[in-house]
């Protein structure tokens, strides 16, 4: 996995990449309204020519945010294959 942080005095967020795959996006609460997030993603996809995450698909604010960052839903599950269970998405984001 390769991680971004983001942040000078303290921790503002992170980026975990699997290749090709978001891991995982933290951001903290005050950072969420600054770009911060906008920014890793944006680092990333200057990096890769294709990204692809998996969030649930009840997490309303993470599709609109990847959806503003390029990224559209190729995929849905009813959450049998996640730990959770719970249903989820996939979205994909490719330069070309």
């Amino acid at each position: 996995s390769e991680i971004t942080v983001a942040g000078e005095a303290a921790i503002e967020g992170f980026l975990s990449l699997d290749g090709e795959e978001v891991e995982a996006l933290y951001l903290a609460a005050k950072a969420r309204v600054m770009g911060v997030g906008a920014a890793l993603i944006a680092a990333a996809q200057a990096a890769r020519p294709r990204l692809s995450v998996w969030t649930f698909r009840a997490n309303a604010g993470a599709r609109r945010f990847y959806a503003r960052n390029g990224f559209r839903e190729v995929e849905a599950t009813d959450g049998a294959g996640n730990e959770e269970k719970l249903p989820d998405v996939r979205l994909e984001w490719s330069r070309t």
